[in-house]
């Protein structure tokens, strides 16, 4: 039933991809259905930061559980983080999520590595944390560039709870 992995992050999205991202997050629910809408304006093969994120996107849509990022409900996420949240902000660009996956195939992993980058120009914080009160939570930082997210550092529960307040 559990072994849940949380993530949860505050970051500015490119202004390119701020349409796409509300399109996610306001009207679709889904990675696939948000890139269809903008494949049937038009403004997909259109759009030069479309088709930079073409193929990552292809391929986290077929990664299994993908759709927990960033719609998944909390599940055994310790009390400081308070509810799932999907937050989003079309003019400044800031996205606030928090959810939780069964992380088997390693989904948050991939996320950070091959799609994430490609969407977001800053990052005030990116946790993750395995289910439990007691597991530490490990952060990481967009590296100077924007090319990917590495390991910033690695907090016990009680610093965490200073985080996203």
């Amino acid at each position: 039933m559990g072994d849940y992995t949380g993530l949860r992050a505050k970051v500015t999205v490119k202004p390119e991809l701020r349409e796409y991202i509300k399109e996610l997050l306001h009207h679709s629910y889904d990675w696939e259905d948000a890139m269809v809408s903008f494949q049937i304006l038009g403004d997909w093969e259109t759009n030069p930061a479309y088709k930079m994120i073409d193929a990552p996107l292809k391929s986290w849509i077929k990664y299994p559980r993908h759709s927990f990022i960033p719609f998944g409900m909390h599940s055994y996420m310790p009390e400081e983080w308070g509810d799932a949240y999907r937050k989003f902000d079309v003019e400044t660009g800031v996205w606030e999520f928090s959810c939780s996956v069964k992380n088997y195939d390693k989904t948050i992993e991939y996320f950070l590595e091959n799609l994430f980058p490609l969407l977001v120009e800053s990052c005030e914080y990116c946790e993750k944390r395995f289910e439990g009160y007691s597991s530490p939570s490990t952060f990481y930082k967009l590296v100077p560039g924007g090319e990917k997210f590495v390991v910033d550092r690695v907090i016990t529960p009680v610093e965490s709870q200073l985080v996203g307040k």
